[in-house]
């Protein structure tokens, strides 16, 4: 969901019904969000994406290279008002994501490894990287801060 006015009523921003992991792109300066829908729910594109993170979740390089990819395509494939500055913001976001490839190895691991209702971690936040996983739902939400833009992965959890 992207909520741009999250302290007005819920009728801001967009959502995305049934869609069980998306990218996100916000920018700072504007009042609306993209949002590209990677897997719906009851598709087999939600446990090929867990698969991934799974087998990356020990390996920072790997690991990094995946989200890349995934990120690059959703951008492209999404690319309705592309503008110099996002251009710029797209190639800068590999170094972004290399940069704190560990911090999403332990983000990603604390995701995978999550008990259905259990505790929860804190968030893991550095300047261009935040990491946290929804109390209720169990969402993981990784946001990358590339200029003024914030590029979000959402994927929900194993079964949820």
């Amino acid at each position: 969901m992207c909520d741009l006015k999250p302290e007005a009523s819920p009728d801001n921003g967009a959502w995305v019904k049934n869609a069980t992991a998306c990218w996100q792109l916000t920018r700072a300066d504007h009042e609306r969000c993209e949002i590209t829908v990677l897997s719906l729910d009851g598709d087999a594109r939600h446990d090929e994406l867990l698969n991934e993170l799974q087998k990356n979740s020990n390996n920072p390089a790997g690991l990094s290279s995946y989200l890349q990819k995934l990120g690059t395509k959703a951008m492209i494939t999404n690319r309705s008002q592309s503008t110099p500055e996002l251009a710029g913001a797209l190639a800068e976001m590999p170094q972004v994501i290399n940069s704190v490839d560990n911090f999403a190895v332990e983000c990603v691991d604390r995701f995978l490894n999550a008990a259905p209702g259990g505790e929860r971690f804190n968030d893991i936040e550095q300047a261009s990287f935040v990491c946290q996983i929804g109390k209720t739902t169990g969402w993981l939400r990784m946001s990358y801060k590339v200029r003024d833009f914030l590029f979000i992965l959402a994927i929900a959890p194993p079964n949820g």
